[in-house]
């Protein structure tokens, strides 16, 4: 027992030292421990027959350890640090009790279908091993798939997002909270990220419609303006209806130009 927990804590102190590190940061870390735990329970409990005959304990014991050794360094310490960084202040404790609450819920079903699993009656040791390996490899996918990385991330920032959002004005936030090296996958794949497909798209088509009601509105004011300028020119002069038509072909020209210039500021 006291082998096992020192080995847990040099995983902890493992942990501490490579958190704030770009390389790794909380995600990796937790997606590293849960993937190692799955590969060491799995070979465990396959194994299990095997593994726990007298000439094979130093092998058993030493997986035993570094899955211990993983753990710390992996879930152990990142679902406690995680909920302490993903939440906005403002309802980051009740979020933080919320997720602790759920791992004792964890806890405790794990320990209800270790002892009354099988029909009533304990679990045998291999199969705790396969199950155990199980929630690693859900551990690992819920971890790629829906948390985010913030290792670098200002925490300010999920507070600024979070006010927009109470506002229900989200879409308005551009900060780093939104930036796409700081949202999960899931996160990305809904639209969320600044620079997305779905967000360009629908701010590109704001601008064209922008831009098409101008030229509309130029168009029409410069037809209005020709219009009357020709009916006073001919009730005053013949002459000045020429001058009249090479000022409507001069504004033909100049609308033409604005709008080649709009096309460029859209690409």
């Amino acid at each position: 027992v006291l082998l096992n927990s020192s080995i847990a804590l040099l995983g902890y102190y493992f942990a501490a030292f490579t958190a704030d590190k770009q390389w790794m940061g909380r995600k990796r870390m937790q997606a590293m421990g849960f993937a190692m735990t799955f590969v060491l329970f799995l070979v465990c409990g396959l194994k299990y027959e095997s593994l726990s005959q007298p000439e094979n304990t130093g092998l058993f014991q030493f997986l035993y350890y570094l899955s211990s050794f993983f753990g710390q360094w992996g879930p152990n310490a990142t679902t406690w640090l995680l909920p302490s960084e993903l939440f906005p202040t403002e309802v980051r404790t009740e979020a933080h009790g919320f997720s602790a609450a759920m791992g004792k819920a964890g806890a405790l079903t794990a320990t209800l279908l270790f002892t009354f699993g099988n029909n009533g009656t304990p679990l045998l040791p291999n199969q705790i091993f396969l199950v155990c390996a199980g929630c690693g490899v859900i551990g690992f996918f819920l971890t790629i798939v829906f948390i985010p990385d913030v290792t670098t991330l200002d925490l300010s920032e999920n507070d600024y997002w979070w006010e927009e959002l109470k506002k229900g004005n989200g879409g308005s936030y551009e900060g780093p909270a939104r930036h796409p090296k700081n949202l999960s996958w899931f996160e990305r794949c809904m639209g969320v990220g600044i620079g997305s497909n779905i967000e360009r798209i629908h701010k590109l088509e704001k601008r064209l419609e922008n831009v098409e009601r101008q030229l509309r509105h130029m168009q029409d004011s410069k037809e209005h303006h020709v219009s009357s300028a020709a009916s006073e020119a001919d009730a005053t002069n013949p002459a000045s209806c020429n001058l009249v038509n090479a000022a409507s072909r001069s504004g033909d020209r100049e609308t033409v130009s604005q709008s080649e210039s709009s096309a460029a500021v859209l690409a």
